[in-house]
């Protein structure tokens, strides 16, 4: 079978389309891709949050180079600190009481969550805590509130100081009633790879991880607006 090349790409029954050729090559030459501007972490953004995939939950990371937007809420409590922020989401399938934390943490933390989008989220009313009071009170926060089902739910931690740090976030369901979460997938209308069957991350989800979270950077940062629907 003959082959032809049209502009310096291999045109035939193998055909790489444009889309794919630039993603494959910024995918080698991006080595961090999973981490954010200056070294931030990639739950920097918000639309690019962390996935709570089931409680009990806790996570480490350093904030210290973190990023704050104007599109990020202002929090309606610790004086409307948003510096230094990172996110968090949990999505539950079924209603629970939720219990989520910052303690261990080496900063002080404010804890605020919301409901909505990113760029358009709404406080969860009571769902915001600057210095926790129990066991004492202390720098670091913790919230609680009853969630539900089928409701994505925002966690935005900040910094009070804008100085960051060691943060360490966990997330615990109290009365033990709540359901797995969305089981470690980011759909594909948000990220997409090579939707064609066969390929690993079938039924429309790819599987979350350190891989998906580079793959998912990518395709948002020159690939906006191309998702597959």
């Amino acid at each position: 079978m003959s082959k032809r090349v049209v502009k310096g790409k291999l045109v035939g029954p193998y055909l790489l389309s444009t889309a794919w050729a630039f993603a494959a090559l910024v995918s080698v030459l991006t080595p961090t891709a999973a981490v954010g501007a200056a070294g931030a972490p990639l739950n920097d953004s918000c639309s690019l949050a962390t996935v709570v995939q089931a409680v009990p939950f806790s996570d480490r990371e350093d904030t210290r180079d973190t990023t704050s937007t104007r599109s990020d809420p202002v929090p309606p409590c610790g004086r409307g600190r948003s510096l230094k922020s990172v996110f968090y989401t949990l999505t539950p399938r079924s209603d629970g009481f939720i219990t989520a934390d910052t303690f261990k943490s080496t900063f002080d933390t404010v804890v605020s969550v919301y409901t909505g989008q990113c760029g358009a989220l709404s406080p969860v009313i009571g769902a915001c805590n600057d210095d926790a009071a129990a066991p004492v009170k202390s720098r670091e926060s913790e919230v609680s509130f009853t969630a539900t089902a089928g409701t994505t739910y925002f966690f935005m931690i900040s910094a009070y100081a804008n100085d960051g740090g060691d943060l360490v976030f966990n997330v615990t369901d109290p009365d033990g009633t709540l359901a797995a979460t969305q089981g470690g997938s980011i759909a594909l209308d948000s990220c997409a790879l090579d939707p064609r069957p066969g390929n690993s991350h079938r039924n429309g989800v790819i599987p979350l991880g350190a891989v998906a979270a580079a793959a998912c950077a990518l395709w948002r940062r020159f690939h906006k607006g191309l998702a597959p629907q």
